[in-house]
């Protein structure tokens, strides 16, 4: 839950007091009673909460009954008021219970609360979600979030401390028996036990939430302070420091501790970092062999006379690329603005610069060295208006940082040095979220693409400290993309098992089909038999196979029933055949009636349905006469039913060579693929069944938006209306550095063949 508690440092002023020693020291019975009294202190605190949180929320239904539309509601109000407050005492009991259950659970080592706690009390045959548990899964989520934000540093302090009660074992917040988690699910379990509507419920979340933050600063400082003194990390300190011209993605993310800090944590240079600091290096060597004929493109080419030539300083250049951002924020932001809608020209920034320095009379050429940083700039922008991962919209809106991004470069060399640099981060950030969350035209998450403009903005209207803005903004970049991410994933995992739900739903469909077909297929039946089987039997039969399965006696006796009413409705010959088919007559209707009944089938079509079964069979038995149902007639019911099933028997659906081998490449497909579809809509293959027959596709924001069998996905693919998108798990600046080096590698072969032509072409001569 709380990424601030992760991965993070120890400072301890006694060198010599170490996590062993905390270990070593602490007794069995010396953690009991430290877990009891941080228990007795949640308890207390907890007890006296709920109360103010629980009056607070009965007057809430005071205002609910000033507001009632009719005396109806007012009454209905009135009851559930008089239901909630008669149990007060008894839930106020229940949620201290349940908070120190789980420190029952923390000294087993079996604590483990999630957002969906509750979740193994739903049905799970068919695993869907109703609409409120997903909005209360988010309620909650988003609690916790704004808990951790407020308490990041008391629930990192306790994290640890907890840690050496747990005899080292690593404490998050889903283990912390006094976290935000914890009090947010013992609220949810308590409401659960009560019957209230849903408005109530999202009522009580409200409330709870503002008495929560007196809650949790109480516990999380008492516990602290009486772990401390008891000597358990009692110089555990959490500050921050300034920020460094590069910040690592840890810092950035994590408590920040000094530098003379006994930690824990490894901070050796990952491999990522180490291939990102290669690339950049070989970038650099091959740029200075090709800088002549690459940076032509860019900088050269536009002084007639390079005897006159006088070069403007790096300080120049920055005050140039000022100038030429303060031009571009005026034009998003003027009366004609943009509004970032069109990509800026990155090569013609070059040539505002020159214009820039020629104004100010700074120089009419830019040194090797600048031009340097000029080019890889301008590659880096130039490689990320070409990449497909990226919508057009989102191209557009980020091309715009090019301007203040090169001004950084300038500034600050280490935007080159450190693959860990704030500015690379954000850049990350900010084209991971377009690829991830957004359209073609900014949807779904239009609230998203409004950040990423904030953020744009915020960096050309920024004119000194650069690094220090861009820092905060990716710290609050970070903060508001968890929640889309939270929201995203919940979204999406509802969506699949919804999807699970009905393939599992439509496989019972084809079975029941199958085994009815197989029963009857070589059989000439009454009409109302065949319909009663195709019909109202199959339902039962489905749901039999949904909730109890095929090794089930109901399961056993539905399809006894139908292979006996098949033998029953036909005419007998023999004597001891006719007696037998008298005495099974009477049992099977009796076991149809209570099969629709088990499933609440409609009375009236029930009463319907045995009706015209008991004829049909007492016309066989008494009067040794068979009405059969004509062929026209049972086409159309077996046609029915196939179609019920989720058959077809059209021919066009019948697939080609070509769509079968395509259908098997899709199964090589993993899920979390991305696709593509005309006009640019994005789509997620996020499930699919096992033997990958239909497919579900979600939007960036996790939402489903249709399923496809494999035949109708691989039909889009033949005739390009869809297209899977091959993207990259590695950061887009690490792609960038890659895709910069291939194209030099390039650039220098075209070079050394020009002089081998040219120096074949002397040589001729």
């Amino acid at each position: 839950m709380m990424t601030s508690s992760k991965n993070s440092s120890l400072i301890m002023e006694n060198p010599c007091y170490s996590l062993e020693t905390n270990l070593k020291a602490l007794s069995g019975s010396l953690v009991l009673k430290h877990l009891k009294y941080c228990q007795h202190t949640t308890i207390e605190h907890s007890g006296n909460c709920f109360k103010l949180f629980f009056d607070d929320w009965l007057a809430s239904f005071d205002l609910a009954k000033d507001g009632a539309h009719s005396n109806q509601s007012f009454v209905e109000l009135s009851a559930i008021q008089r239901g909630v407050n008669n149990r007060s005492l008894e839930v106020r009991a229940l949620f201290c219970e349940l908070l120190r259950e789980g420190f029952v659970k923390f000294q087993s080592g079996t604590l483990n609360t999630t957002i969906d706690a509750n979740k193994e009390n739903a049905p799970k045959e068919l695993g869907l979600l109703d609409d409120y548990t997903l909005e209360e899964n988010i309620s909650i989520a988003s609690i916790c979030q704004r808990m951790d934000s407020e308490f990041s540093e008391l629930i990192w302090m306790a994290n640890k401390r907890l840690a050496i009660l747990n005899r080292g074992v690593k404490v998050i917040d889903e283990s912390n028996p006094f976290a935000p988690i914890q009090f947010c699910n013992a609220l949810r379990l308590t409401l659960s036990s009560l019957k209230v509507d849903i408005e109530h419920r999202r009522a009580a979340y409200k409330l709870f939430e503002t008495h929560l933050i007196t809650l949790q600063r109480n516990v999380l400082q008492e516990n602290n302070d009486y772990l401390a003194e008891q000597g358990i990390l009692s110089t555990l300190k959490y500050q921050s420091k300034v920020v460094n011209k590069s910040l690592s993605d840890k810092e950035i993310t994590e408590p920040v501790t000094s530098r003379d800090s006994v930690t824990l944590d490894d901070h050796h240079i990952s491999s990522q970092q180490a291939h990102e600091s290669e690339l950049m290096q070989s970038v650099r060597s091959l740029m200075h062999e090709v800088s002549p004929n690459y940076s032509a493109s860019y900088m050269d080419g536009q002084i007639d006379d390079l005897s006159h030539v006088r070069y403007a300083s790096s300080s120049n250049v920055v005050d140039a690329l000022n100038a030429v951002q303060k031009i571009e924020l005026n034009i998003q932001l003027g009366a004609q603005a943009q509004n970032f809608n069109k990509p800026l020209d990155v090569k013609g920034v070059s040539h505002k610069i020159l214009e820039q320095l020629k104004v100010h009379n700074n120089g009419n050429a830019v040194a090797k060295d600048d031009r340097y940083i000029i080019d890889v700039v301008g590659m880096l922008f130039e490689y990320m208006l070409n990449d497909e991962n990226l919508p057009d919209n989102v191209k557009a809106l980020l091309s715009h940082l090019h301007t203040p991004f090169l001004k950084i470069a300038f500034l600050d060399p280490d935007f080159f040095e450190h693959s860990e640099h704030p500015v690379r981060l954000l850049l990350n950030a900010l084209t991971e979220a377009g690829s991830r969350w957004l359209d073609k035209d900014g949807k779904p998450s239009l609230e998203l693409f409004n950040t990423l403009k904030d953020v744009v903005r915020s960096v050309l209207e920024t004119n000194e400290d650069e690094v220090k803005t861009v820092t905060a903004l990716l710290l609050k970049f970070r903060t508001d993309t968890k929640k889309v991410v939270r929201k995203q994933e919940l979204m999406e995992k509802r969506a699949k098992e919804k999807a699970a739900g009905e393939s599992r739903l439509r496989t019972v469909k084809l079975r029941v089909r199958s085994e009815i077909k197989t029963m009857t297929s070589d059989v000439n039946l009454p009409s109302p038999v065949l319909l009663f089987l195709l019909k109202a039997w199959t339902d039962y039969m489905c749901f039999i196979l949904l909730r109890q399965g095929d090794k089930s006696d109901a399961w056993t006796g539905a399809l006894a029933l139908v292979k006996n009413l098949v033998w029953v409705v036909s005419v007998k010959t023999n004597e001891e055949d006719r007696l037998r088919q008298k005495k099974m007559s009477g049992s099977i209707i009796l076991y149809a009636r209570k099969g629709l009944e088990t499933i609440s089938f409609e009375k009236d079509s029930t009463d319907s349905f045995i009706a015209a079964l008991t004829s049909a069979i007492n016309e066989v038995v008494l009067k040794e006469k068979v009405n059969l149902v004509s062929k026209e007639e049972r086409e159309k019911f077996e046609a029915q039913a196939d179609e019920k099933a989720g058959l077809s028997v059209s021919l066009q659906d019948k697939p080609t060579p070509i769509e079968l081998d395509v259908i098997d490449k899709l199964k090589l497909m993993e899920c979390g693929s991305w696709v593509e579809f005309v006009g640019g809509r994005r789509l997620k293959v996020s499930w699919c069944d096992d033997g990958k027959n239909d497919y579900l596709f979600v939007n960036p924001m996790g939402q489903r938006d249709q399923m496809l069998s494999a035949l109708e996905f691989a039909r889009l693919m033949i005739s390009k209306k869809v297209k899977i998108i091959y993207g990259s798990a590695k950061p887009f600046f690490e792609r960038a550095l890659e895709n910069m080096l291939k194209r030099l590698n390039e650039e220098q072969k075209k070079s050394g063949s020009d002089i081998k032509q040219s120096e074949h072409a002397l040589m001729n001569a």
